[in-house]
């Protein structure tokens, strides 16, 4: 069984996970993640090479690419169609689109790297590994664009942003993520007194009940956030536990999402 899924970033956790599942390898072959959007189609997708050198930055501090963690994607594209430039971050494409884009913002903050230096990146043992899944990385002789997601998939709580990745990560990790159906929504209520409160609905997997998981995820998501977010680890200290995430665990169906359309992580 092999896996081409589309519409939004997948961490290499998520997909060793499914892979798992399925009873299949955790082979960089067999799981491609597709980049696209709506106003110009495919843009870029993984390659076998993309995703090795993707795993290859675990543990690894990497100059010109962002760490492991703040990645949630390494594609490759094809230059003489898509044209990716940078400013301030945020990603710039080119394109002969059905409507030609000049410059189009794509609201994904991230870079490009060219294939040598993806190579150089990639290092001895990351083609050692392509070698044992059979993958030639000279069939992929691609620049490479790499994601660290979207500004506006994110919460506002105390005038920070809480990031949808941060808290997916938390999740993902989790010992207890089997229990989880994968799905969840963000939003911030206040109380009477206004102060505010990061809600997470998390939604369980089928045939799972809620036990003592709340306090659990809640002690997980915190933690996550207090190692990923400055901003908040700050908030946690002037606060204290007013700043901890509040989560309410939901029977598998009832978390409210349109089949067939891109799950809206933030609940405004």
């Amino acid at each position: 069984m092999r896996f081409l899924v589309a519409g939004e970033a997948a961490s290499e956790e998520f997909k060793a996970r499914l892979l798992h599942m399925a009873g299949a390898p955790n082979l960089p072959s067999r799981f491609v993640n597709i980049y696209g959007m709506a106003d110009s189609g495919v843009v870029a997708h993984e390659t076998p090479l993309s995703v090795m050198l993707r795993r290859s930055l675990k543990g690894h501090s990497m100059s010109g690419i962002p760490a492991y963690e703040g990645l949630t994607g390494i594609y490759q594209y094809y230059p003489l169609a898509r044209f990716f430039e940078s400013n301030a971050g945020v990603l710039l494409l080119t394109s002969d689109a059905g409507l030609p884009l000049v410059r189009y913002n794509t609201k994904d903050t991230g870079g490009f790297l060219s294939h040598e230096r993806g190579m150089e990146l990639l290092g001895a043992e990351g083609l050692r590994a392509l070698k044992k899944d059979d993958q030639d990385p000279k069939k992929w002789r691609m620049p490479f664009v790499y994601l660290n997601g979207r500004r506006d998939f994110s919460a506002t709580l105390y005038g920070l942003n809480i990031f949808v990745e941060h808290i997916k990560r938390a999740f993902e990790h989790s010992p207890a993520s089997a229990a989880l159906s994968g799905l969840f929504t963000m939003s911030v209520s206040q109380n009477r007194a206004l102060n505010q409160r990061l809600d997470i609905a998390v939604e369980l997997s089928p045939g799972r009940s809620a036990g003592r998981l709340k306090e659990r995820l809640e002690e997980e998501v915190e933690q996550e956030l207090l190692r990923r977010n400055s901003e908040y680890a700050k908030l946690r200290g002037s606060i204290g536990r007013r700043a901890r995430p509040h989560i309410a665990l939901l029977p598998f169906g009832e978390l409210k999402t349109i089949r067939g359309r891109k799950h809206r992580w933030i609940k405004r």
